[in-house]
């Protein structure tokens, strides 16, 4: 293989590789755009905390509209908030399976994840379009 050959596919593997990170940053903004717009809020409160050692994961009530009470853990989790128990939280279900919910926002909300993801990929992307377009200017 010629250094040439090998510049291309570094070039072709930093296009794939940040593409790949783009569509997974697109798809978490979209998800969390969707989430925010068609998911019930509902004021919430974490009731319980579980400590790890790293990791604080949150229990949270709520109180649905017909009046009962849901309970669930908080998939997400905060390393900077080690006791937020009794911090009013607003929480978003799911209208099609009520069982699922989730807190509506915190310190890492899907917003910034996937326009993390998203600009790292595109940033990765522009470094394979310009390793190929030096090749080609030679």
């Amino acid at each position: 293989m010629t250094l040439t050959q090998g510049a291309w596919l570094v070039s072709l593997g930093l296009v794939l590789f940040g593409a790949f990170f783009l569509l997974i940053g697109i798809r978490t903004v979209r998800a969390d755009s969707r989430r925010r717009r068609t998911w019930r809020p509902y004021p919430g409160e974490v009731v319980a905390t579980d400590w790890d050692g790293e990791q604080t994961r949150c229990q949270v009530a709520y109180r649905r509209a017909d009046g009962t009470t849901a309970l669930f853990w908080n998939t997400s989790t905060s390393t900077v908030v080690r006791d937020p128990l009794g911090r009013p939280v607003q929480v978003l279900e799911n209208p099609a399976d009520p069982h699922e919910a989730v807190v509506a926002s915190g310190i890492v909300s899907g917003d910034l994840v996937g326009t993390v993801f998203a600009v790292v990929g595109g940033v990765i992307v522009a470094a394979g379009v310009v390793v190929a377009a030096v090749l080609l200017s030679r």
